[in-house]
């Protein structure tokens, strides 16, 4: 039914590139009082990164943004996505990207169900 349907509101978009010579990247994320929201990682990378979120010094949690084992091509440059984990404001996040290779391109989604 029409009523049980929700959208989802982008709170966060940031496109995040580590490289061989600055292996980390970081992104300060403020929340207000929006409620919870949900951090997802997408890339096409295929070398992969480790994806931490912070609030202040706390590690909240960290996911290996690495491509799944498909059964594809390795050669061919797939996107797949990542959830980094979910939090609820209002509060002050960080999300830190550390590439494992020559670098790639992430883009950090953050957001938030709207009823």
């Amino acid at each position: 039914s029409a009523s049980s349907r929700c959208s989802k509101l982008v709170v966060a978009n940031h496109l995040m590139t580590p490289s061989r010579k600055h292996k980390e990247r970081t992104h300060d994320v403020d929340l207000d009082g929006r409620g919870g929201v949900t951090f997802t990682i997408h890339t096409r990378c295929r070398s992969g990164a480790t994806a931490a979120l912070f609030r202040g010094e706390t590690l909240v949690s960290q996911v290996e943004v690495v491509p799944g084992d498909d059964g594809g091509d390795d050669k061919v440059e797939r996107p797949y996505s990542r959830t980094l984990g979910a939090v609820t404001g209002p509060g002050s996040y960080r999300v830190k990207i550390k590439g494992t290779g020559d670098g790639g391109t992430f883009l950090l989604i953050g957001t938030t169900t709207m009823a």
